[in-house]
């Protein structure tokens, strides 16, 4: 049993190092490509890329196995690829929102504070802060908003709609609307 469970790993960590993104030997890629290029965008494309090659050979060799009889491996494959792909596809997408984000003060894309605005103040972001830092923070919060603080003054708040504002106005649009909830 030992054994079996040895081999079992050493065949999930091999697995796990293939060169593509979401895979830990995607990140390898990323990381030599971003050493080798300094630009994390293109390094990220191309790992998501390379992710998304492995993918759709998981699909194919499900769909040989499944012809050849291996019915429930090759749906096995086909759904392990159909997952990867998609994790591939998110990993290039979420890289097109850090882009367009990270260069934007959250103070440009809040809305201003009204006497009307409430929102908790235990989870917020200065207003000199990028966007990508208050998108990633507007992910784990539960208010659906997250306040936009100046000298520890509310100044504002970020939702979904703010973000989504920001990322159609620029080049790199996405839709986040629901990956942000």
């Amino acid at each position: 049993l030992l054994g079996l469970l040895w081999w079992s790993n050493m065949l999930l960590a091999a697995f796990n190092l293939l060169p593509g993104l979401p895979l830990d030997g995607g990140r390898l890629l990323r990381a030599m490509l971003w050493a080798w290029s300094g630009r994390i965008g293109w390094a990220t494309r191309w790992a998501s890329r390379a992710g998304s090659a492995f993918a759709f050979a998981l699909v194919g060799l499900g769909v040989l196995r499944a012809l050849g009889g291996e019915l429930l491996g090759g749906l096995w494959f086909t759904l392990i690829g159909l997952f990867l792909y998609q994790a591939a596809r998110s990993s290039e997408q979420l890289e097109h929102i850090r882009a367009r984000l990270a260069p934007l003060r959250a103070g440009e894309v809040m809305t201003p504070a009204t006497a009307a605005t409430t929102a908790p103040l235990a989870e917020r972001v200065d207003a000199q802060a990028s966007a990508w830092e208050a998108f990633l923070k507007l992910g784990h919060s539960r208010a659906g908003q997250i306040p936009v603080v100046s000298h520890d003054r509310l100044v504002g708040v970020i939702g979904r709609r703010d973000i989504q504002a920001a990322l159609d106005a620029g080049p790199a649009a996405a839709d986040v609307t629901g990956r942000a909830a």
